[in-house]
């Protein structure tokens, strides 16, 4: 069963704009919470090294 994390409404929205950019949700999550939550830091990881996520 998947674990329930919470995060704020800033958190959300920041996840949910690192979604729109194209990657999927577990993706997001793994590459954002280990960025210390930083938006910028894991948008700038995911887009460097989008290669790495697609199938």
């Amino acid at each position: 069963m998947p674990q329930a994390v919470q995060v704020t409404p800033e958190e959300r929205e920041a996840i949910e704009r690192l979604e729109a950019m194209g990657f999927d949700r577990a993706t997001v999550l793994q590459v954002f919470f280990a960025c210390n939550k930083n938006e910028e830091l894991a948008a700038n990881y995911l887009l460097d090294h989008m290669h790495d996520f697609q199938d």
